[in-house]
């Protein structure tokens, strides 16, 4: 028992004196509110944001603590900016934030090049949507953005008649693009209807203006 006491005694002071030498820091609801030097002064001295060249020197470790710090300092721009427009205070130097989510956004495309930087190497094509030529839903040639579906195209009932050319001829093909002929002649004449208009008005106040000027 008194070994068992000493073995106990011997923990509790070593973990004592690793507590005393690391303190735990006490975190609070006063983060939000950032650094309280900088409340109630009208100007607040900061950086730029950072920059690309920078960020693609850096770890992706560091980018990861640098986006939580950031996002930590957003959360805390946020909350001061929201505490002065209800106490009816003007917010110092509100580029803050921008400056803030423009660094966010600069990892954001320094972390897509490395990963597709990583994909073309080990599959030799980059991820994410791609513009590809397609047709669309009449059969005309057009350009889109590939994504993902949660059905192949040959089994997706949206996709299945587009690989079929026969049905470009067909009864409700040739509607639709008499139909959107329509529109675009509608429109058209509207548009020439709407210049003769305001061309015949602005003569009309030419006009009147002269015969003020006469009088």
């Amino acid at each position: 028992m008194q070994r068992l006491a000493l073995c106990l005694a011997r923990q509790l002071t070593v973990g004592a004196s690793i507590c005393q030498r690391q303190p735990i820091r006490q975190l609070s609801l006063m983060d939000f509110f950032g650094n309280s030097q900088d409340w109630g002064v009208s100007a607040v001295l900061v950086g730029r944001p950072y920059r690309i060249e920078e960020l693609r020197l850096k770890s992706s470790t560091d980018l990861h603590k640098l986006w939580w710090l950031l996002i930590k300092e957003r959360n805390a721009l946020m909350t001061l900016e929201e505490e002065h427009y209800r106490c009816g205070e003007a917010f110092p130097n509100p580029e803050r934030l921008e400056k803030v989510e423009e660094s966010m956004e600069n990892i954001l495309l320094t972390v897509e090049e490395r990963n597709r930087a990583v994909n073309e190497l080990e599959r030799g094509h980059s991820p994410g949507p791609e513009v590809v030529e397609d047709v669309d839903q009449l059969f005309r040639p057009t350009v889109k953005v590939t994504r993902e579906y949660a059905v192949p195209r040959h089994a997706n009932p949206e996709f299945r008649h587009r690989d079929k050319p026969d049905q470009f001829f067909s009864s409700r093909n040739l509607a639709l693009l008499q139909a959107e002929r329509e529109t675009k002649i509608r429109s058209q004449v509207h548009e020439e209807r709407e210049a003769r208009l305001a061309e015949n008005e602005a003569a009309y106040q030419d006009m009147l203006f002269k015969e003020d000027n006469y009088n």
